[in-house]
């Protein structure tokens, strides 16, 4: 195995895709390692060393298969990529291929949803040895089982510093959230899928009501308004129908996903827009971006722990069923993803960014749904009625400013800002311009409402033009660059995206330090 991009492990791709040639000419024996959790009998679940050590021999072991350590987690554990692939591996990947879309897996971000992460590291497995090599005529593959391999060794939902790394790629304050997002800017898959389990057993929630809630697989889609409408628009409309129907045609029940349901009385929305997460943040940059999130059984009695070789076979069935779709619409997805490219460099001035937004029911009238929930008491499963709320509604939207300066906190921003790979500049001397200053008004934090968990920052602001002189030391941000419309979504306090939501920055303006920022509209 090598680092990341060195000579060396170029050498290696190169070197994998003769030994490739040869193996055409004098096929190889069969070769099907058993995954550890496989060869434990599905016992126990593998630690990250396991896991990483069944990559390396696929890697040794697959003329197809390269490894590379992309990443170290906040507790100095490698976080480990497996390529597939038809082309050399990373070698070819680096450089556009028109024959084949580019396609990023990612498991493992939560410790205790581990089926995701096996299955993975069984589709790869299939994908090197042979039964799964159909789509290496359509894909090349980059596949990330264990995210967050303190999670996993640890068995805990966050990493070795406590923090949420599915939530964190606003911030990207962890090395593991900053890593994936490297991978996203090296590779730029066509397709990214995100793959979790989610509990249908809330026991300090719904489980008190009397309730669990029933489902088998949830896909969602990239649904942050900022994302390029016609992608979003073709992930929703054409992409995850066909793959709900395939997914179901293979016998498991996949539906849309539905946020956490934690209340009866709850209205039922769908995955939560910000770009938070890894879903919404690839959306942002032209990609095909998606949850998979299968369930995650309560505790009782299976045929291993807690039905853990059922959840994989289910997780696998979904990864087939939705690829299979993947590999049906390729042109459509290559042509939706280059548009969606083409838009990611925005005008300022000439286009609008949405800062904040809400869940709306269609204009026809309040929605409902009925929802498959089973009664704790007596083991019945009935459909109840949910207010719902499908839709996405901007609530503030300005037109792209055409700079930001920022006048406080100048290095703790620019380090988040560097992170997106946004590029910043520091003045040398004062300079003079005419601006639209940002005031914050008022600033508080309120609970989120009847059956979630937290709370939310409000932040009211007022604008006003003025002249203002920047002094040396201050940053300046051209916003006509790529993905610097992600600007406005990380440093305006009114973004639902804003890193003033983050504990880090909220004092900021709860305490009345405000403010840093000017634009240009």
């Amino acid at each position: 195995m090598r680092a990341f991009g060195s000579d060396g492990f170029r050498r290696g791709a190169a070197l994998a895709a003769l030994a490739a040639l040869l193996a055409i000419a004098a096929p190889a024996a069969a070769f099907e390692p058993a995954t550890p959790l496989e060869a434990a009998g599905y016992g126990e679940i593998p630690k990250s060393p396991q896991v990483n050590a069944f990559l390396q021999n696929l890697a040794d072991g697959s003329p197809l298969a390269a490894l590379a350590e992309v990443g170290r987690s906040a507790l100095d554990r490698p976080i480990l990529a497996l390529s597939v692939s038809r082309d050399g591996a990373f070698l070819k990947w680096r450089r556009p291929d028109p024959g084949r879309l580019t396609v990023m897996l990612v498991g493992g971000q939560h410790g205790p949803e581990p089926s995701g992460g096996e299955a993975l590291q069984a589709f790869a497995r299939d994908l090197a040895a042979g039964p799964s090599r159909r789509y290496l005529d359509t894909m090349n593959f980059v596949i990330v089982p264990l995210a967050n391999p303190d999670g996993r060794d640890l068995w805990q939902r966050v990493n070795g510093q406590g923090v949420n790394i599915s939530t964190d790629f606003v911030m990207q304050s962890q090395p593991e959230t900053r890593t994936i997002t490297r991978m996203l800017a090296d590779f730029s898959p066509h397709v990214v899928l995100d793959v979790h389990e989610s509990s249908i057993l809330k026991e300090r929630s719904l489980g008190a009501q009397g309730f669990m809630t029933d489902f088998e697989a949830q896909f969602e889609i990239s649904n942050n308004p900022n994302i390029h409408a016609p992608l979003r628009a073709f992930v929703l409309d054409d992409l995850l129908p066909k793959v709900l129907a395939a997914v179901g045609d293979q016998g498991l029940r996949a539906t849309r996903y539905l946020n956490e349901v934690t209340d009866i009385n709850q209205v039922l929305t769908h995955g939560g827009a910000t770009m938070r997460n890894l879903r919404n943040l690839g959306g942002f940059r032209g990609m095909v971006s998606v949850l998979l999130e299968n369930r995650l059984d309560p505790p009782g009695t299976y045929p291993t722990p807690r039905n853990i070789q059922a959840r994989v076979a289910k997780q696998l069935t979904a990864i087939s069923g939705f690829l299979d779709v993947v590999a049906a619409r390729r042109a459509a997805i290559r042509a939706a993803v280059d548009d969606a490219r083409g838009h990611v460099a925005r005008q300022p001035g000439s286009s609008e960014v949405v800062l904040n937004f809400r869940y709306v029911a269609p204009a026809a009238g309040v929605s409902t749904l009925d929802l498959p929930l089973t009664d704790l008491r007596t083991g019945a499963k009935a459909a109840w009625r949910f207010a719902y709320a499908p839709g996405v509604e901007a609530t503030v939207a300005e037109p792209l400013p055409s700079f930001y300066a920022v006048r406080r906190e100048q290095e703790r921003i620019a380090a988040v800002l560097l992170r997106h790979g946004i590029a910043v500049s520091t003045l040398y001397a004062p300079r003079t311009v005419t601006a639209r200053v940002l005031t914050i008004d008022q600033a508080r934090r309120r609970p989120r409402g009847p059956g979630r968990v937290g709370t939310v920052l409000e932040v009211a602001a007022s604008a006003a033009v003025a002249e203002v002189t920047l002094q040396a030391g201050d940053l300046w941000i051209d916003l006509s660059q790529p993905h610097g419309a992600l600007v406005p979504q990380i440093l305006d306090p009114r973004s639902a995206n804003s890193i003033f939501h983050d504990p880090a920055f909220t004092g900021l303006l709860v305490e009345g330090k405000a403010h840093f920022g000017l634009a240009v509209p």
